[in-house]
């Protein structure tokens, strides 16, 4: 149970199942990460959505999610192959880029597919392996 001099974090309750909660906060970075801890370390908000907890409680909570960042470590886009794929969706100069905001997401797109297995795959392999609260 948090003290009342820690420093507390603001996030979500996405769910709660008996005694555990699953809440989403965001990192340093500002990236969101979801943590199942015990509903008791959360003081609710009145209507039921915003959730503070303390540092503490936080990072003796259990990460939620397939931890991506290190499942694919490995996936990156070559430079040369996006500059292939930019070229290919018309993309030469840079007021290309500003007008067709569209040609270029979709060189991003044809550049990630094999990214899109890497990261199906990843999926696979920790189908099983998530906690589930």
């Amino acid at each position: 149970m948090a003290k009342r001099d820690e420093k507390k974090i603001k996030g979500r309750l996405i769910i709660r199942k008996k005694s555990s909660a699953l809440v989403e906060v965001a990192d340093d970075s500002g990236a969101p990460i979801r943590v199942c801890v015990p509903f008791e370390s959360l003081l609710v908000s009145s209507d039921g959505t915003d959730v503070m907890i303390s540092e503490n409680d936080l990072e003796m909570g259990i990460p939620f999610g397939v931890p991506w960042e290190f499942k694919l470590k490995d996936v990156v886009i070559p430079a040369i192959k996006l500059a292939r794929a930019l070229r290919e969706n018309g993309i030469w100069t840079a007021e290309d880029a500003l007008k067709k905001p569209d040609a270029v997401k979709g060189a991003l797109i044809s550049s990630l597919s094999l990214s899109l297995s890497s990261i199906i795959e990843a999926a696979k392999a920790n189908l099983n392996n998530e906690e589930m609260l």
